[in-house]
C-alpha cells in the first residue's frame, strides 16, 4: 500500500508539472552599477537629499507616501524602493517588508523615508513605534536601522538618528 501511495504522489507531481503554469520570483536591479559608483550616504542631509529628489520625481505628492534606501556595508546606496501600494496594512508598514527587501538585496543598512504632503515633518505616536519595531528587527536580523526620516513637501525633515552613530 505504501508502494502505490509514493508512485500516486509521484504522478501529482508530474502532472503538477505538465498542466499547470508555475511562477517564478525575480529580483531586480537597475540600473547596473558598481560598489564604487554608488552614491555615499554618509549622513542624514544626504539621506533627505536623495529622498527629496526622489518624491519630486514621482509626481504623486498628495498623499502620504514610504521608501526604503538600502546601504551597503560603506554606507553606498545599493537603491531605494517603495514600500506604500499593498505594503501597508491597517497597523501601517510591517518592519517583516522592509527586512525582506534587505535581506534579498544583501544590504548591511536600512533607512526608512515617509513623505508628508501636508504640515511639518514631526513624528507621531505610530511613527516612533514603527521606529522602535524597525530597529529591534534590525538587531535580530543584525541588518541596522539606521534611521527613519520624515520629510514635507517643502523639504524639511526630522530624522529619528544621526546616521554616523550606528
Amino acid at each position: 500500500m505504501e508502494g502505490a501511495n509514493s508512485k500516486r504522489g509521484h504522478n501529482e507531481v508530474q502532472n503538477i508539472n505538465a498542466n499547470y503554469l508555475v511562477p517564478t520570483l525575480h529580483l531586480s536591479y537597475s540600473p547596473a552599477i558598481t560598489p564604487a559608483e554608488r552614491i555615499l550616504i554618509a549622513d542624514a542631509e544626504t539621506a533627505a537629499r536623495v529622498f527629496y529628489s526622489l518624491w519630486n520625481q514621482s509626481g504623486n505628492n498628495a498623499e502620504e507616501r514610504f521608501k526604503i534606501m538600502l546601504l551597503d556595508e560603506d554606507s553606498g546606496l545599493i537603491g531605494v524602493d517603495d514600500l506604500d501600494f499593498g505594503w501597508k496594512s491597517k497597523f501601517g508598514i510591517d518592519p517583516a517588508i522592509v527586512y525582506r527587501k534587505a535581506v534579498a538585496f544583501g544590504a548591511r543598512f536600512v533607512i526608512l523615508s515617509q513623505y508628508l504632503p501636508d504640515g511639518p515633518a514631526n513624528p507621531t505616536k505610530e511613527d516612533l513605534i514603527l521606529c522602535n519595531q524597525l530597529i529591534q528587527a534590525g538587531l535580530v536580523l543584525r541588518i541596522p536601522f539606521r534611521d527613519h526620516m520624515i520629510i514635507s513637501r517643502n523639504g524639511s525633515y526630522w530624522h529619528s538618528a544621526s546616521l554616523g552613530d550606528h
